[in-house]
């Protein structure tokens, strides 16, 4: 299962209240044309489900689950500020 650290669910919270997203959502990754991309959207009964603070903060549609089974999804500082980053690191702290 993906290790959501404390922080990525802190800065996925922050994102989601700073869209103002309907009730419910959440954000998805899904894969696209260039890679991985997020958006939001409402879960499913076959997604796996991440929470933050009592809230769902992101979901994942199983095979996308199941790829990144073995990985861990943290914060990264970039030029443009705080990021989100799938990495190989399972050693990160669960929220």
């Amino acid at each position: 299962m993906l290790t959501l650290t404390r922080e990525a669910g802190q800065l996925l919270t922050d994102l989601l209240d700073k869209a103002e997203v309907p009730d419910g959502a959440a954000a998805r990754f899904m894969m696209g044309a260039q890679g991985l991309q997020m958006g939001v959207d409402k879960p499913t009964e076959e997604d796996q489900t991440f929470q933050h603070a009592g809230k769902t903060v992101l979901v994942l549609e199983p095979e996308l689950s199941d790829a990144l089974a073995d990985k861990s999804l943290v914060v990264t500082e970039s030029e443009e500020g705080p990021a989100l980053a799938i990495t190989d690191d399972e050693s990160p702290a669960q929220s």
